[in-house]
This record gives structure tokens, C-alpha cells and sequence, in this order.
């Protein structure tokens, strides 16, 4: 499997466990695009500008023991 190949299934497992637990689709959209439609440097960016945006979000299961 060759370093695009490998990149873009990794995105795809990364997507269905973000998927799984409930990431929505804003989120979801930027791990799809890895290894596939976006340079790693856009992918890591975008991400970046997500994790800025909702710095101030905590998991449920956090919430939920506090």
C-alpha cells in the first residue's frame, strides 16, 4: 500500500471512530480530507482552526462525572 493509500485509509478509520462518537459533520469533513483532498500542512491547519474555535467544549462523559 503506498504512502497515499495508507494516508487516505487511515483518514477513513479516523472518520468513522470521529463518526462514531458523535463528531459533527464540520469536523468530520476535515478528517475526510486527509490524505486525500487537502495538503497534510491544510489538514493540520484546519484542524487547528477547529480546536481554536471550540476550545471551550468538553466531552459528555467528562460533563457527566464532574
Amino acid at each position: 500500500m503506498g504512502g497515499k493509500n495508507i494516508k487516505a485509509a487511515i483518514g477513513l478509520e479516523f472518520y468513522e471512530a470521529a463518526r462514531k462518537l458523535g463528531a459533527k459533520s464540520d469536523l468530520l469533513s476535515i478528517i475526510g480530507s486527509y490524505g486525500d483532498t487537502l495538503q497534510d500542512e491544510e489538514v493540520l491547519e484546519a484542524l487547528r482552526d477547529w480546536n481554536a474555535a471550540y476550545s471551550d467544549l468538553t466531552p459528555p462523559e467528562i460533563e457527566d462525572r464532574q
